[in-house]
Formats: structure tokens, sequence, C-alpha cells
């Protein structure tokens, strides 16, 4: 592949958890707008819908390469979701919330972007880069406002098997068709606005994972606990992925996804 140009790119390493959410769930705590809706899959049983953890270590880059940034990125991802009246059936990739550890990137997020990226300390026990076959990740995100915090995730991560080419991991090659997408950008207003993102992702390597996720009062979002096997057992898995991404700026668009 060309050399890909984008203002705005990065190297991330993550830690995904695959989990299955009922649909009447996941619109009962409005994760969604009404003009969206979930686009047809096989993962999960009939009424359900793939939710994704993303747990980010983040490298970015702003317009310039020497303009770099380094944070860390807690998302709750919804894959495969479309504008119910689009007659192109396009899938996106959304995120209600972003958990970030930068205040510059939180501002920058919301007004270029339109994202809705929130401040939030992360306690880790060490950094992912660190962690060998085996070792055990653990990350608490606390929401945070000027004179409180809140918990709001906490995860606990064990990586197993070495790390290899993506071509070794059958079930995230299979997976991959749901976050391999273009990313929708929403809020909450009245009427909602709705932008869209080109956002190129290319996978590097890979490694599985047994990771257990608990959340506590995300807004949007039931307080669960989930056990997560790993990618090689199941294909809604967990695993740490390796990857590099380009974003385009978002373009606004009506509530069925044409272009304004």
């Amino acid at each position: 592949m060309s050399k890909i140009k984008a203002p705005l790119w990065g190297e991330c390493e993550s830690v995904f958890s695959t989990v299955s959410l009922s649909k009447e769930e996941i619109k009962s705590y409005k994760m969604i707008t009404d003009d969206l809706d979930f686009k047809a899959q096989n993962f999960t049983k009939e009424g359900d819908h793939p939710v994704i953890f993303m747990l980010n270590t983040q490298k970015i880059h702003i317009f310039f390469k020497w303009f770099t940034v380094r944070y860390h990125e807690m998302i709750p991802l919804l894959p495969y979701i479309k504008f119910k009246n689009d007659p192109e059936d396009t899938p996106y990739q959304c995120s209600p919330i972003l958990y970030v550890d930068n205040l510059g990137i939180i501002i920058g997020a919301r007004i270029l972007w339109h994202l809705n990226k929130v401040w939030a300390r992360f306690v880790l026990n060490k950094p992912i880069s660190k962690v060998n076959e085996g070792g055990k990740y653990t990350s608490l995100v606390y929401s945070k406002s000027l004179f409180s915090k809140k918990k709001a995730v906490q995860a606990e991560v064990t990586l197993i098997g070495s790390e290899g080419e993506i071509e070794n991991f059958p079930n995230l090659v299979n997976l991959s068709k749901l976050f391999l997408t273009n990313a929708l950008i929403y809020n909450f207003n009245s009427p909602p606005e709705y932008w869209v993102a080109n956002y190129i992702v290319k996978m590097k390597s890979a490694q599985g994972a047994e990771s257990t996720v608990e959340t506590f009062g995300i807004k949007r979002f039931p307080n669960k606990k989930f056990k997560i096997p790993s990618i090689k057992e199941d294909v809604l898995g967990a695993f740490k992925l390796k990857f590099d991404w380009y974003l385009h700026k978002p373009t606004k668009v009506s509530s069925s996804g044409s272009k304004k």
C-alpha cells in the first residue's frame, strides 16, 4: 500500500475485548440515536449485537510527523451500525463516549472532529508493551471533572501465546470486517447531528488474550461485568492488536447518511 496522507494518524497498541449485548439494551441506554440501526451480522445470536471495548496506548501525529502526542484511551466501540434510511446500507463504527487522559487531545477532538472525548485518569500496572506472554495487564479508568473523579471501567487482561501475524488468527481476520469501516460520529442534540470520517486501519500483529471488563456508570452504558475468552477460542474474544491508523476530517451528513 502506498503512503497514506491524512491530517491525523498514529500508531496504536490496543487490547480488544469483544462482547455481546442485546439490541434492546443498546437502544434503551441510548447508545445510538433513533436514526441509527444495526447492520445484519452473524457473530451474535439473533437480538444481540457486538460491542468492543478498546484499551488503547496511542502515539499520534497531528498534521506534521514531528507533532507527536502520546496518551491512553478507553473506547466502548459499536461496530456495524448503519443509518435506518440509508439505501446503500453502509456499515460504520461509532463510539458514544471515549475516555482520554490528555486534555489537549480532548479539546482538539471535540472542536475539529466532533468526537465525544472526556477527561479520564488511567491507573495501569505497567505499559501494555512491557507485558509478556502469560503476564497480566490491568487498567482502572476514572472519569474526571475539576472537582471529582468516578470509577468508569476496570479491566484485567492476561496475554495468551505469542505475538504473531494477523493471518495466524483466523477468528480475528473474520471479526475484523466489523471494525475495518469508516467512522460515524454523532451527538445527542435535538435533532442529532452526524458526521462521517474516512478511517483507515492497517493491522500489523496480534496476540491472544483473556480479559475481564467491568463497567461502573459509563454514560449510556449499563453496569456490567464481562469475562471474555481468547480470540483463539472464540470469534467474540479478546486480543492485543498493534495497528496504524489514519483519520480524515469528517464530513457532515443528513439523518440518512447522505452528504449535506
